[in-house]
């Protein structure tokens, strides 16, 4: 049927209709996108608060941190409640985090005393923190990076399950992103205006909280400068862009000066009046745990956190989440990872960080956690442009033939290290071998380039879809095999045994033994930590005398060392009361009462 303008009615009628199809496909499609972004969200929210008074992951670490840290961290916050003043005994963490302290006072004071209480700090705290981490990549990478970046840290249970635990690394990650948030309003303003001072020095001030929150990440208040110093030496010639380096540059000042006013009010009004236990904690932990003694001391440092088994930070990444760490480390040995200042800013941050932890003669994994956004970021942004990522590494040129070389031999190092471990025979030469034998191969894959006509856009796009879906495709059967485990072995030890003190012991106990704290989150009794050369280890049982006293020591296989040398007889065998099983370690418990010194 033809119509007044020569066209015909039905050709008009297939296009209406085949753009309403074309409208309907796509919100078809936004609506699913939405609903996968919503079960993601809930999944973030669930995983998290889902048995929330069960035992740490096991498998997580193997420090014996899982049990003892959390009880640690509250130890003064529940004084106050409990016993109406923070100081009980010679074991105040309140002085290395005063921040977290009174946040936990608050949170005690309003909804009690317990393990679930704690715990929500740092589950409501990374919450936030997975909003303000979104946020801050949106705006400086796209949505395609923020998005991936923000399920990595989200939903990777090296991160997820730590921030379940009442410890000081998910606060202090929260105030390290607070400040990311701040560097990237930083880095995309305007000259003048009261933002040119105001974004810097927020920054300052976060990361300042940050390092006072946790100490060991202290390596992150030099990232922004440095990000910005390697920027102003690659600043391109044009007026427009170096008036914009110069003004980023500018801005530091003002975070230099932001970072030195809140450490002088810290040093005013926390450090100075507390700095003799402040001194005396510190010198411990530098002298018996961080600092290596010697260069040996250090070199093997090194070496275990690349080549470790279990223990370094390396072989730890690799079993836990493969995909994450190869695709960060890609990315921060490529120009990838150095492309703009916030580029730069995150890969700053993960060298430094791996670098320390690297030096550190005590590095758990819960010392990761700080680390995790800026290698979930970066391996969002190495994923997404990961086409990049692909010619730096494939070129003929030494430093393609070096990337290859590193990547290749890590991989088939720990891929070996994982069936055999270092504890068969002759496992280093056959370790050794592999890693040789994987850079080798890796090295000899270089293309030569062609001048072959290049895929058509179309073809290119499909292309990069399924490379980004297998990768995440492979990160979520690794994560998944590790979150079963987790979901799977789910068991409540820790919370049951506080609970069986307070009904067994009487009212008003005190409990002595460094596993104390760790279980007697659940009860009210005195919790006293037993640390040698730290704190309570000159003479513990009789300074608590006047109330019903009790040891709480590892036993068994593990038992204490320090108290058999200095209480054999307290802490026989026959005068145990009980012993109980909490996560994978044996605890036993001792009655004072009867107990006489030799």
């Amino acid at each position: 049927m033809k119509t007044g303008n020569g066209r015909t009615l039905e050709s008009g009628l297939d296009r209406v209709s085949g753009t309403d199809v074309t409208a309907d496909v796509g919100k078809s499609r936004t609506g699913l996108r939405w609903l996968v972004v919503l079960l993601i969200a809930v999944a973030m929210v669930t995983l998290r608060v889902v048995a929330l008074r069960s035992d740490p992951f096991p498998r997580l670490d193997w420090s014996t941190g899982l049990l003892t840290d959390e009880g640690f961290y509250i130890h003064n916050a529940r004084n106050v409640v409990l016993f109406g003043h923070a100081r009980t005994d010679d074991f105040n963490n309140m002085l290395q985090m005063p921040l977290l302290h009174y946040l936990q006072v608050l949170v005690f004071e309003l909804f009690g005393v317990g393990s679930m209480q704690a715990r929500m700090v740092s589950v409501v705290l990374s919450l936030l923190t997975l909003a303000l981490f979104y946020l801050s990549l949106r705006r400086a990478c796209g949505m395609p990076a923020a998005g991936l970046a923000t399920l990595f840290l989200g939903l990777d249970h090296v991160n997820l399950l730590y921030n379940r635990m009442a410890l000081m690394e998910t606060p202090a990650t929260f105030l390290a992103v607070a400040g990311l948030y701040c560097c990237v309003r930083w880095v995309e303003q305007k000259d003048g205006g009261r933002a040119k001072w105001s974004w810097p020095a927020a920054a300052g001030a976060f990361i300042a909280a940050a390092c006072i929150t946790k100490a060991s990440i202290f390596f992150l208040a030099p990232v922004p400068l440095l990000a910005l110093w390697a920027g102003s030496k690659k600043a391109c010639a044009s007026d427009e862009n170096r008036s914009k380096m110069n003004s980023l540059v500018g801005g530091g000042w003002f975070y230099v000066a932001s970072l030195m006013v809140v450490a002088i009010l810290y040093f005013t009004f926390w450090y100075w009046p507390h700095h003799v236990a402040i001194t005396e904690m510190d010198h411990y932990y530098r002298v018996q745990q961080i600092q290596p003694n010697s260069l040996h001391h250090l070199w093997l440092n090194l070496e275990h956190a690349v080549f470790g088994d279990w223990r370094g930070q390396t072989p730890y990444l690799m079993r836990h989440t493969p995909v994450v760490f190869l695709l960060a480390l890609a990315a921060l040995i490529t120009p990838v990872g150095w492309k703009d200042p916030m580029r730069r800013i995150l890969s700053s941050w993960l060298l430094l960080g791996w670098a320390m932890l690297a030096v550190i003669s005590y590095s758990p994994s819960r010392y990761y956690v700080p680390v995790y956004p800026a290698m979930m970021a970066l391996a969002a942004i190495g994923l997404v442009n990961w086409r990049s990522l692909v010619e730096h590494f494939t070129g003929n040129g030494w430093a393609g033939a070096v990337r290859r070389g590193l990547l290749g031999g890590l991989v088939a190092y720990h891929a070996l290290e994982v069936a055999i471990h270092h504890n068969v025979f002759r496992a280093t030469d056959y370790l050794a071998v592999a890693f040789v034998v994987g850079a080798a191969l890796c090295i000899g894959l270089g293309r030569r380039r062609s001048a072959a006509p290049s895929q058509p856009a179309p073809a290119k796009r499909q292309f990069s879809r399924i490379a980004v879906t297998a990768a995440v495709a492979v990160w979520l059967v690794v994560n998944g095999y590790w979150l079963t485990c987790w979901l799977t072995t789910i068991s409540y030890s820790q919370y049951h045994v506080s609970r069986e003190l307070a009904r067994i012991l009487p009212p008003h106990s005190v409990i002595i033994g460094d596993v104390a704290p760790g279980l007697c989150m659940d009860n009210r009794f005195r919790a006293i930590n037993v640390i040698p050369k730290l704190c309570n280890w000159r003479h513990p049982i009789s300074r608590f005398a006047g109330r019903p006293e009790y040891v709480l020591i590892l036993d068994g296989r593990w038992k204490e060392r320090w108290w058999v040398q200095h209480y054999p007889e307290l802490v026989a065998p026959q005068r145990r009361i009980k012993l109980f099983q909490v996560e994978r370690w044996t605890v036993g418990l001792y009655p004072v009462a009867g107990w006489r010194s030799g």
